[in-house]
């Protein structure tokens, strides 16, 4: 279900990072997944504001 996730990190540029948070926090707020599904979610939103706070800080 994340085939493009990768994808899309290695070739959008500046600009994925946020296309994917938006994404990701959509996915997380419909509530459209539940259980583990919804937890990895979680953890890729949270994964990835982390690593653009890391990249904003050098």
């Amino acid at each position: 279900q994340f085939c493009y996730y990768s994808h899309l990190m290695r070739s959008g540029g500046s600009f994925a990072s946020e296309l994917a948070q938006q994404v990701l926090q959509q996915l997380i707020d419909s509530a459209l997944f539940t259980g583990a599904d919804q937890r990895a979610l979680q953890i890729l939103y949270k994964e990835l504001s982390w690593k653009t706070t890391l990249s904003a800080v050098r």
